[in-house]
């Protein structure tokens, strides 16, 4: 179907999930392959909720609640703006980035960030271009990337994370608002994941909880990748995940099919 998003076939197999448990009663059996090792994993994306309203007839209350709800939805902007950073920074700074033939960094790193959500009658480029401009809206100003240089974010993050916010609210005019808006609405696929690389260079969406040292593996029968972590001799699968250019079968190898102990 034309009108459809592209089919995730990861394990590029036609069988359902088989497994079994074993006597124990708390280990599954699936086949699968450990495709790579997580390496280098960014930071979490939060909705940059801004919190209740609460109002009152008390002018210094609602004043220190205007202040506190400012502050909140500053480092709220400022945290989305530094995470995306990031993000780009992961895709742009990693030598061995995976790129697929006719396509480029930053061609990898939308397509991640919107898990390839693309419909096939979609002129590819065109979409891309346009959420390109899109995330443009979470650039950082020039003060802000002052402020990124002097490390701020390691020694008082919440105060780098506001101070980002602050600068990019205040530059903003009523056309701004808007596209930062849509902006948001275009990542959201993203929100509460992480970017991260593997060794051998894939880009990847991977769940919250993931961290430098866990896999990425293909469970046969299955249309994503997981996120598995080492848990002794056995595994714990931590959630699916999209992975830049191995969402159609290429990295399934038959050959290399094992017996996955999952707890």
């Amino acid at each position: 179907m034309r009108d459809a998003f592209p089919e995730e076939k990861a394990s590029k197999s036609n069988r359902t999930f088989t497994g079994r448990l074993l006597n124990d009663g708390k280990t599954l059996i699936l086949k699968g392959v450990i495709v790579d090792e997580l390496n280098n994993v960014g930071d979490k994306l939060i909705y940059p909720y801004e919190g209740p309203r609460i109002q009152s007839d008390d002018v210094v209350m609602s004043s220190i609640r205007n202040f506190k709800r400012n502050a909140r939805i500053a480092e709220a902007i400022g945290g989305t703006i530094a995470v995306i950073q990031g993000w780009q920074d992961l895709a742009f700074k990693t030598e061995n980035l995976y790129t697929m033939p006719g396509e480029t960094r930053k061609d990898a790193l939308l397509t991640t960030i919107i898990r390839n959500r693309i419909l096939l009658s979609a002129n590819r480029r065109h979409v891309l271009d346009c959420f390109e401009q899109s995330i443009a809206g979470f650039d950082m100003t020039m003060t802000g990337t002052v402020i990124n240089q002097l490390h701020l974010s390691h020694v008082v993050p919440k105060l780098y994370r506001q101070l980002l916010g602050y600068k990019k609210v205040s530059n903003m005019e009523m056309s701004d608002i808007f596209t930062m808006g849509k902006s948001l609405t275009d990542v959201q696929w993203a929100f509460d994941q992480r970017m991260a690389t593997t060794s051998s260079g894939y880009l990847c969406l991977v769940p919250w909880p993931t961290r430098s040292g866990d896999r990425i593996a293909l469970l046969q029968g299955g249309k994503t990748p997981y996120v598995l972590r080492k848990a002794g001799e056995k595994w714990k699968i931590l959630g699916d995940s999209y992975v830049y250019g191995i969402m159609s079968g290429e990295a399934w190898s038959n050959e290399k099919c094992v017996d996955i102990e999952i707890i």
